[in-house]
Order: structure tokens, then C-alpha cells, then sequence
């Protein structure tokens, strides 16, 4: 399968930009555009806020649940509905995945991450197995 897509990546390390960058000439992405930047969710926000949305929006965390879902607020404000959310952050929370996943994030990954992790979530995500939604309440759709 290969996909062509937009990718936009706000990524608080250098090693999780590291980790994204292989992926461009990848056999699976090769035809897909990636803009990766430092900066996190609040980057993510601040650019969004006057950019066009990219197909699929891998953002990065290392916030704790409730200042989590305050930036997933602001993002939602300014993500396009139809974009894919990935979210990589620092909490190993089964219950947190569940939340987030209900919410309509297409993944979320532990970090540290590495390509073939963010690699096989965006062929996940665009093979429809990890991009459903949970449901009409959702902040974002996948």
C-alpha cells in the first residue's frame, strides 16, 4: 500500500523528529508530503491556527492527563474535522488510550518512538484499522 498524504509533525524531541524524518523515502510514504517541527502540541496550535490542516497531524506530548485534554482542546479548535490526529506522549495508561481513542485520535504511541512504530500506525491508519471514531462525541474525526 502505498499512501499519499499530507503529514504534519509537532514533536517536543529531536529524536522523535529523527525517528519521523526516514519516513519520507520510505517504499509505503515516499509520495506522501512531510513538514516536521519542534514544538509540541502548542506549536501544533499556533501554526494551525492560521495553516491548512494536514491530512494526518502527529503531535507530541509529555503532559499529564488533565493539562493533556486542555491541549487537545485548543487543538480541536483549530484542527479540520477530517484530519487524523496521532498522539505520542509519555503516559503508559490503558485507560488513557481508551479515552483518547474515544475521542476520535486516529493512534497514540508511547514514547520514546522510533520509524517503524509511527510507520506501521500511519499504515494502520489509513488501512481503516486504527482511524475509527468514538462516535458522534468526538472531538476529532478520524
Amino acid at each position: 500500500m502505498i499512501i499519499r498524504t499530507s503529514i504534519g509533525a509537532f514533536v517536543i524531541s529531536q529524536d522523535t523528529a529523527d525517528a519521523i524524518e526516514p519516513l519520507r523515502t520510505d517504499g509505503h510514504l515516499f509520495r506522501s508530503t512531510f513538514e516536521i517541527q519542534l514544538g509540541g502540541v502548542d506549536a501544533a496550535v499556533a501554526h494551525l491556527s492560521d495553516q491548512r490542516t494536514p491530512a494526518l497531524l502527529i503531535v507530541e506530548t509529555h503532559a499529564g492527563s488533565d493539562e493533556l485534554f486542555a491541549q487537545l482542546d485548543q487543538l480541536a479548535g483549530v484542527c479540520d474535522p477530517n484530519a487524523r490526529v496521532m498522539l505520542i506522549g509519555a503516559q503508559n495508561d490503558i485507560g488513557l488510550y481508551r479515552e483518547l481513542m474515544s475521542m476520535g485520535l486516529s493512534d497514540y504511541l508511547l514514547g520514546p518512538v522510533n520509524a517503524g512504530m509511527i510507520k506501521d500506525s500511519i499504515i494502520r491508519t489509513f488501512e481503516g484499522r486504527g482511524g475509527e471514531s468514538g462516535g458522534g462525541s468526538s472531538r476529532f474525526s478520524a
